[in-house]
């Protein structure tokens, strides 16, 4: 109200609403990082821990060193137990479509896994599979529930890369992750 009467109206009364509204959402985002810094150390150490990864894997351009330095990391990054690595397979005629080409926790021979649940470039596909327990395995062949029993996985998460003949994207790896700790 003392605005009003000062003579400054209705037009000073919207240019003080405007300031305030720019001013405040600095101020708040500021306020905000100080106190994620003073109270939870953690999950900004967890944060810079994510993105410092990500420009690790982006700068690796040799494939092994890239799979080697992912079933290495991604175990003390994202604190679960088991990280699996599946690669397509090399030969033309493969039965399988993936390969396992490295682990960390999963200690089974990669001949004998029938990975043929592994089928991400289906239209009806998504980009993950989830099984929280060996009894989500049911609707599985024998012979991929027992390979997804022995890898004792719990996501299976597609990494895609754009088509250069057309629109999609293609799947070039898959990435297994088992529990959290």
């Amino acid at each position: 109200t003392t605005l009003f009467r000062s003579g400054l109206g209705t037009w000073g009364l919207i240019a003080a609403i405007i300031i305030t509204g720019l001013l405040f959402d600095p101020l708040k985002n500021w306020i905000q990082s100080w106190v994620d810094r003073v109270f939870d150390p953690k999950r900004l150490d967890y944060r810079e821990t994510l993105i410092r990864f990500g420009r690790d894997l982006n700068a690796q351009t040799d494939l092994r060193a890239l799979v080697d330095a992912i079933v290495l990391k991604l175990p003390q990054t994202l604190l679960v137990t088991r990280v699996a690595v599946f690669l397509p397979s090399e030969e033309e005629n493969a039965a399988q479509r993936y390969r396992l080409v490295a682990s960390h926790g999963p200690s089974t021979q990669s001949a004998s896994l029938d990975l043929s649940f592994l089928d991400f470039d289906r239209v009806d596909s998504g980009n993950h599979l989830f099984y929280e327990s060996p009894n989500a395995l049911l609707r599985l062949p024998e012979s991929q529930r027992q390979t997804a029993a022995a890898l004792d996985l719990n996501y299976y998460i597609a990494c895609r890369a754009a088509r250069h003949e057309g629109a999609g994207a293609a799947t070039v790896a898959v990435l297994g992750l088992g529990r959290t700790t």
